[in-house]
């Protein structure tokens, strides 16, 4: 997932601090936009130091609402006031030209923010991993460690997958594994949702569109510039925004409908050069979690970072810092907001823990309901008939279907091999869903990922799906 982000880091937050004051309290609103302000700062300090070349370069966001140019009932501005009463002194509202959410000449009202950044994420990781073994740290790729049933890692000890190799840690565990990898269900998977999002990248004559980040306040766009390599005369604008919950991909292209958004604020956009998908996990209460995981009581301790909700690399270096210093035993600023072991008693965030836990609880029943409830017409033709919908399945393509009593993953390779693998996800046990657009199987659940070979590619699951023809 780093690899398919944006590579942005903001000193706004997307759920944007209206939303996140009236939940949490001024107080703790506070304590985000300060970690947001500080986070560009930090990744600046270690890009220096560590001398990674990863093109970063500081830039204004702008955060408007397309469509709208006046003052009234604009949201920008009650955002403007919201960055005011949280300390941000340095953001302001300014006319900006063509390219932020209007058409060729027109301007438009956008809340600009000063201390954002931009890098190439890829590059950054791999500059962050080259200094861990400068600094005489290990790195092991592909190295997969084992789940655990409510806490992970036990006593400090990791195990490896298919091996028996073990690591010892001796001051904490840290599962920053996009969502942890173990099954603690009342604190951290039950109060966070997986969305998916997408990006496509769109050639656009150099000058055309103003240098910033863009965060659209009416539709949840994000979008930036990035270089097109070898040519130096055009400009990538990259538009991504999150459409769906994980696991519920269904016939409509969701590239295309992102394509026409974007052609309409941009005209001067040429052709589709690039597109990815990737995913995020959304906090009921907005926050990101970070912090010891609120059901251990080892020693040494675990550690999560989860919850980045479309911001990862922003995330990703706010919760770094807040789990660094609590390790080391060091005070931070900010750690209480983001603390995974908080409730929050605002009527706001109740509100939001209801409708999150609603929503929760009803993608597990359906989950769980697929296993002995028809989803289709071949999930008739596999109970009746087993075996008779596999010769349906064209190459490059799959399903989940019922076969007997069971439900199967099939997916056919494009030399025409066919596939089965139990449709169980190895998280929980929840049924998975074919995404035919990146040609994979989803966990709904809890966002756990298979390709059609049944690998497990993310987690919060660690194993692969059960093989059924061996």
């Amino acid at each position: 997932m780093s690899g398919r982000s944006m590579g942005m880091i903001s000193s706004w937050n997307n759920d944007t601090y209206k939303t996140i004051e009236a939940t949490v309290g001024n107080k703790k609103a506070r304590m985000v936009a300060h970690a947001h302000t500080a986070a560009t700062s930090w990744v600046e300090g270690v890009v220096k130091t560590e001398g990674i070349d990863c093109g970063f370069h500081r830039l204004p966001g702008y955060v408007f609402e397309a469509g709208r140019t006046g003052k009234s009932g604009n949201k920008a501005y009650e955002e403007f006031s919201a960055c005011s009463r949280l300390g941000l002194m340095q953001a302001k509202m300014e006319h900006v030209g063509c390219g932020a959410g209007v058409t060729t000449g027109s301007l438009t009202q956008a809340l600009t923010l000063p201390n954002c950044a931009c890098l190439d994420p890829v590059k950054y990781t791999q500059g962050l991993a080259k200094a861990v073994v400068d600094a005489g740290g290990k790195v092991f790729e592909g190295t997969k460690a084992r789940g655990g049933i409510v806490t992970g890692p036990h006593q400090g000890i990791v195990q490896i997958m298919d091996k028996s190799y073990t690591v010892q840690a001796r001051d904490a565990v840290v599962l920053a594994t996009h969502s942890p990898i173990n099954r603690d269900q009342l604190w951290v998977h039950d109060r966070q949702l997986p969305r998916m999002s997408y990006t496509i990248g769109l050639e656009v004559p150099k000058g055309s569109v103003q240098l910033g980040q863009y965060f659209d306040l009416q539709g949840g766009h994000q979008m930036r510039l990035a270089p097109l390599p070898g040519n130096p005369d055009v400009e990538v604008l990259l538009v991504q925004a999150a459409m769906e919950l994980y696991g519920s991909t269904g016939k409509e292209d969701p590239y295309a409908k992102l394509e026409a958004w974007a052609r309409s604020i941009f005209p001067q956009a040429v052709k589709v050069v690039t597109k990815w998908s990737s995913h995020d996990y959304y906090p009921a209460d907005l926050l990101g979690l970070y912090g010891q995981d609120p059901l251990d009581r080892e020693q040494p301790a675990n550690y999560i970072m989860t919850g980045h909700s479309g911001q990862d690399m922003t995330g990703a270096t706010i919760g770094s810092e807040v789990v660094a210093n609590s390790i080391l035993q060091l005070p931070n600023p900010w750690a209480a907001a983001y603390k995974p072991s908080r409730f929050m008693l605002t009527i706001s965030a109740a509100a939001k823990y209801a409708v999150e836990l609603t929503t929760y609880f009803s993608r597990i029943a359906l989950c769980l309901g697929k296993h002995i409830m028809p989803g289709s017409i071949y999930d008739i033709m596999g109970v009746v008939q087993p075996h008779s919908v596999e010769g349906l399945i064209k190459p490059g393509d799959g399903m989940v279907v019922q076969h007997g009593w069971r439900k199967k993953a099939l997916w056919r390779d494009e030399e025409g091999t066919l596939h089965q693998h139990s449709a169980l996800c190895t998280h929980l046990g929840c049924c998975v869903s074919y995404n035919p657009i990146e040609k994979c199987f989803d966990c709904p659940c809890h966002g756990s990922c298979f390709t059609g070979r049944g690998q497990c590619v993310h987690g919060p699951a660690v194993a692969d799906l059960e093989d059924l023809m061996k």
